[in-house]
């Protein structure tokens, strides 16, 4: 949580667009980002049906204090729900591949196309679906987010958002050794751009 910065203005936040203006920041606008994901998925598939399985954003003070807060791509996923007169079909449980496949072969109607929340939970879908004897992507389809290494690897390979977190760390640093050299007074908020990269879990054709 960016409440540290009350006892360090020194550090440098990922993946929080919540930082005060007066810290610097890298992150990902992952709420932007979903919202046009979904419209993305609509425009090639207008009568799918799309579900959304994943967390709740973790977040701990200094003091220890542990709080949950939902994660940015469910509320961009309930918010374009609302936008689009449609039924929601969110599923809060963990980040675990064990949550993902757990939770897929409880739904009674399974959707079209699932919106994980991160790539393990997408991998533990996957391999629920397996087991049910679906076949992926061809009865229902799956999107994670992170674009981790072993999404290649995967069978079918995962398609996935892709957040460049190596270039996060080297924003992070760069900012790092601007504070140093006291090169730059003002504080600096950087946007990593995220892109969609479509493998063979997901087909963008109708």
């Amino acid at each position: 949580s960016w409440t540290a910065s009350k006892h360090n203005p020194e550090i440098k936040p990922k993946n929080n667009p919540e930082t005060p203006d007066y810290m610097d920041a890298v992150y990902s606008d992952l709420q932007k980002t979903t919202l046009q994901l979904l419209d993305r998925i609509r425009q090639t598939h207008p009568k799918a049906h799309i579900a959304y399985l994943g967390g709740m954003r973790e977040e701990t003070s200094l003091t220890g204090e542990t709080s949950y807060e939902s994660d940015a791509r469910y509320q961009a996923y309930m918010q374009w729900c609302e936008d689009h007169n449609e039924t929601p079909d969110s599923h809060l449980i963990g980040w675990t591949r064990e949550d993902g496949e757990q939770e897929i072969e409880s739904i009674t109607q399974l959707p079209d196309i699932v919106l994980a929340g991160n790539d393990m939970v997408a991998i533990g879908v996957i391999q629920g679906l397996q087991k049910l004897g679906k076949q992926v992507p061809d009865e229902v389809s799956v999107i994670g987010f992170n674009d981790l290494e072993v999404n290649q690897y995967v069978t079918p390979s995962l398609t996935s958002v892709q957040i460049d977190i190596e270039q996060f760390g080297k924003s992070a640093v760069a900012m790092a050794e601007d504070r140093i050299k006291k090169a730059r007074a003002n504080a600096l908020h950087t946007l990593v751009q995220t892109r969609l990269i479509v493998r063979q879990s997901y087909s963008e054709k109708e």
